[in-house]
């Protein structure tokens, strides 16, 4: 699978708004499919290739978030996946720092690229990619 990390769009061929279904037609059957009641998502991971899909309720059970931990995974020909929190800082001087947990994670917030990049052990662990809002914040506006 294509790895490029599109903000906003999605990873590789797979498009935010897409249904469980397309993205299975794409990827095959996933490792775990999870339906969270809690978080009103049903969620499928690919362990292998590193990727959780997010479909949640509120949004038709549409694609509404990628979770990436793919070391191959890119974003403008550089791979963020395992670089220092302090070089991952220097590529996005914006990323504005969401939550500092006790525990020793970080989650940075890219507003203008809808990116959230989660900090463990001093280096990026995952992304996750969003869709662009519509200007209340309330309606996605999915990739064409």
């Amino acid at each position: 699978m294509e790895m490029e990390i599109k903000p906003r769009i999605g990873l590789g061929e797979i498009l935010l708004g897409m249904t469980s279904t397309e993205v299975r037609e794409i990827l095959g059957k996933p490792e775990t499919d999870v339906v969270d009641k809690e978080l009103g998502a049903e969620i499928l991971t690919y362990w292998d290739d590193s990727l959780d899909f997010d479909f949640d309720d509120d949004v038709d059970n549409l694609l509404s978030r990628i979770t990436i931990r793919h070391r191959d995974a890119y974003l403008n020909s550089r791979k963020p996946i395992g670089i220092s929190e302090g070089d991952f800082l220097k590529y996005f001087p914006k990323a504005k720092l969401e939550e500092d947990y006790s525990w020793g994670e970080k989650d940075y917030y890219v507003e203008h690229l809808d990116l959230s990049f989660w900090i463990c052990d001093g280096k990026v662990d995952n992304i996750t990619i969003f869709p662009r809002f519509s200007e209340d914040g309330e309606i996605p506006i999915w990739p064409k």
